[in-house]
């Protein structure tokens, strides 16, 4: 079993208020209003990939929401995850909202990862990726928590300290499928416990970052017994495929001290394993069991070796094989599908066909001219996302699109109404795009001017 982390849920943010009003101007309002309300329950990998792309072109957009809200006195409210019932955190800072929505991002990866199913396909290798996509933002969070701290102040769970224990169980989760891995591949078992040692130490760091304020009495105690239970049973894992390779080397002593160090760790977690951690505890105790009580048979019959003590023992190798996926703000557009448009809109009535394919083309040329104008003039943002809205609106079917002009032309086919319902469609679109033309040609002007 993996964990994910819960979303942040936001306060709504209406129309009359100061920051919707900041929105509005950004031209940015409905995608605030798609990702205020957090994914609950279980839902499909593909709604999952929306939302993530949902979050990542809303947090590009902020900056040009903090340059509209600059005249305004603006509040940004958002709930704790962890304890979603208290009353909302306040702050009057973009940075508030920043953080929020990439804890938000983050939280989605994570629950990406968590419900891949490992054991299928790629299952195993798209949760890894999702984890470290998890860290890595989760460490870019951390960054600029630690460069404002009254976000943290303002919120536990955007905190430097709580950011930074999810960012080592993300971590942990991730070495936890190569372990899996290697494991299903039967590799040698010097690798097998070496990647095993390294998961101990992520969830150990997790736990101790779980035991301390102010995580200590925020987070649920499951959080600290899940992450408790998982740093013994890998050690003990550790413990078990570093016996494996001293026995077929014959260290006979210290493989039994390796086996009697992983039992005494399971001992002291088997009370506070649960679902599958209780099963893979007693699989294991079961395997070092047997395997101890016959290093102990070949010590007193063969070999006659010193057994020497846990504290004695150097301590096991570890080799980390993942890292955080950095995150990447760069600028792209707030909907990628540009070509599919002309490809659905051809499904159309056989006489108007050629005209839609047309406008379609043209608004991909002028949305083009405007992406790549938006770098220079941040002032073009609000009318590129109007244009992308209006996009979505004919490709999606709302606002008289592709599904209200279908049912025209078929509901008037006996009497030409569809297809002149369709033209006057086409005419209208035409002429707004002739106006966002006129304003990009006044930019492209300046430009060359400069």
């Amino acid at each position: 079993m993996m964990l994910y982390v819960p979303e942040k849920k936001a306060t709504p943010a209406s129309r009359r208020s100061p920051l919707g009003r900041a929105l509005a101007t950004a031209g940015v309002i409905t995608m605030r209003w798609d990702i205020e309300k957090p994914v609950r329950g279980s839902v499909p990998a593909a709604a999952l990939e929306l939302r993530r792309s949902a979050l990542l072109a809303y947090y590009r957009a902020l900056p040009h929401v903090a340059r509209a809200a600059s005249g305004d006195f603006v509040r940004y409210a958002w709930h704790d995850c962890f304890r979603p019932s208290k009353k909302a955190s306040t702050l009057a800072s973009a940075e508030l909202e920043r953080a929020a929505v990439l804890f938000n991002l983050a939280a989605v990866h994570s629950r990406i990862g968590a419900a891949a199913v490992r054991g299928v396909g790629d299952g195993r290798r798209r949760a890894c990726d999702a984890f470290q996509r998890a860290a890595g933002v989760f460490a870019f969070l951390r960054e600029g928590v630690a460069r404002d701290t009254a976000v943290g102040c303002a919120s536990v769970d955007v905190s430097a300290e709580c950011v930074g224990m999810l960012e080592k169980l993300m971590l942990a989760q991730a070495q936890e499928c190569f372990f899996e891995k290697a494991t299903a591949d039967a590799k040698h078992p010097r690798l097998c416990s070496k990647i095993a040692r390294q998961v101990s130490l992520y969830y150990e760091e997790a736990a101790t970052a779980l035991t301390a304020p102010p995580l200590d009495r925020h987070l649920d105690k499951t959080w600290r017994s899940y992450a408790q239970t998982k740093a013994k049973l890998y050690h003990a894992e550790a413990c078990y495929w570093c016996s494996l390779e001293l026995h077929e080397q014959g260290e006979i002593a210290e493989e039994i001290a390796r086996l009697k160090s992983g039992l005494a760790g399971l001992a002291a977690v088997k009370k506070l394993a649960k679902g599958a951690a209780a099963s893979a505890v007693s699989r294991l105790e079961l395997d070092m069991s047997r395997n101890l009580e016959r290093a102990n048979r070949e010590n007193v019959t063969v070999y006659f070796m010193r057994v020497p003590s846990e504290s004695s023992l150097p301590p096991l190798p570890a080799a980390s094989l993942v890292r955080r996926t950095p995150m990447d703000i760069s600028y792209a557009p707030l909907y990628s599908s540009l070509t599919s448009w002309p490809d659905r809109l051809a499904l159309a009535h056989p006489y108007v066909c050629a005209h839609t394919n047309a406008v379609a083309l043209l608004h991909c040329l002028i949305l083009a001219l405007a992406h790549l104008f938006v770098h220079i003039y941040p002032d073009l943002f609000p009318t590129v996302a109007k244009m992308e809205r209006r996009r979505e609106c004919w490709r999606n079917g709302r606002a008289g699109g592709e599904n209200g002009v279908i049912t025209g032309v078929k509901g008037g086919a006996k009497n030409g109404g569809g297809k002149r319902l369709r033209m006057n469609k086409i005419g209208e679109e035409t002429k707004r795009m002739k106006d966002n033309l006129i304003i990009l040609s006044s930019y492209i002007v300046n430009t060359v001017s400069l």
